[in-house]
């Protein structure tokens, strides 16, 4: 057996306060590493949880089928075993029910698992089997044809109306957090993708710890043509400085990451080294260590 549970539960004022807070938070979250770290601090505080699913999905009416998914210490082979392999629909009583009623829903094995009907049983022993204790989720299906879906799993001393209560006031602002996170993912994505070739050589480099003089040295051009495609690059991917434009590029997979340095292009760069070092009068650098015979 679900409940389904929309309550005017007063909340305290320490709980207001940290509610307030959160939200606060939330309205300044921009990517998922910003938005799990709210998970794992100050929401954890209020909803104690020991995991965290989430999903968004285009609204289909009588099914989920997650566009993107967001887990916080969940076991991934529950979720293999509740996604239909075909169409990656979630298969779980608690979607069901909440696309249905729009309500929270509860469940808690020990209370609610001799209780349940026979046509959820498997999904309850499944949801057994991986120690999940207890569930509190509710989503929002927004005007723009988005769902998204929020559960809250393994609460210490259960979940009820304080849970439900919460999640009715949260969970609006966790839907706003989620797409703007997708839709800047999207922009950054896209912006990526208007890197020209050269200067997605140019980031490589960067990443690779490069100087400007040094990439124009490896890449056969000018200084001045290197630090345009930094400007470039920084404004392209939103990037405020080399080590964000860095950071941005990996997550987004655009910098192809070598293992090794290419000797070629190092004694070229050793060479360029030593006739900047002559032209100035310091004594040269050798290129590569010379060997000694045994």
């Amino acid at each position: 057996m679900f409940s389904n549970m929309s309550t005017n539960r007063t909340l305290i004022e320490k709980e207001y306060r940290s509610l307030i807070l959160i939200i606060q938070g939330l309205s300044s979250v921009e990517n998922f590493d910003q938005l799990g770290a709210h998970v794992d601090g100050p929401l954890k505080g209020l909803i104690p949880h020991q995991s965290f699913l989430c999903g968004l999905s285009q609204a289909v009416f009588d099914h989920f089928e997650p566009l993107k998914i967001i887990i916080r210490n969940f076991p991934s082979g529950y979720l293999d075993e509740i996604s239909d392999p075909a169409t990656k629909k979630f298969n779980t009583p608690l979607v069901d029910r909440w696309l249905k009623t729009g309500k929270p829903q509860l469940f808690d094995v020990e209370r609610d698992g001799d209780k349940i009907g026979r046509e959820h049983s498997d999904w309850s022993r499944r949801f057994d089997q991986y120690d999940l204790q207890n569930v509190i989720a509710h989503g929002v299906n927004d005007l723009k044809g988005m769902i998204s879906f929020f559960a809250f799993y393994r609460i210490p001393g259960g979940v009820g109306k304080r849970e439900a209560h919460l999640l009715e006031l949260l969970v609006p602002q966790l839907h706003v957090a989620v797409i703007r996170c997708i839709a800047k993912e999207k922009v950054i994505a896209h912006s990526s993708s208007l890197l020209s070739e050269q200067q997605r050589e140019v980031l490589f480099w960067m990443y690779r710890m490069k100087t400007n003089w040094e990439i124009a040295q490896i890449l056969g051009i000018s200084q001045n043509t290197v630090k345009y495609h930094v400007k470039e690059i920084l404004f392209k991917l939103d990037a405020t400085c080399r080590a964000d434009a860095i950071s941005k590029a990996l997550q987004m997979d655009s910098i192809k990451i070598g293992t090794n340095t290419d000797p070629i292009l190092e004694l070229r760069l050793a060479d360029a080294r030593n006739g900047r070092a002559a032209h100035r009068g310091a004594q040269p650098c050798p290129a590569v260590p010379e060997r000694i015979a045994p």
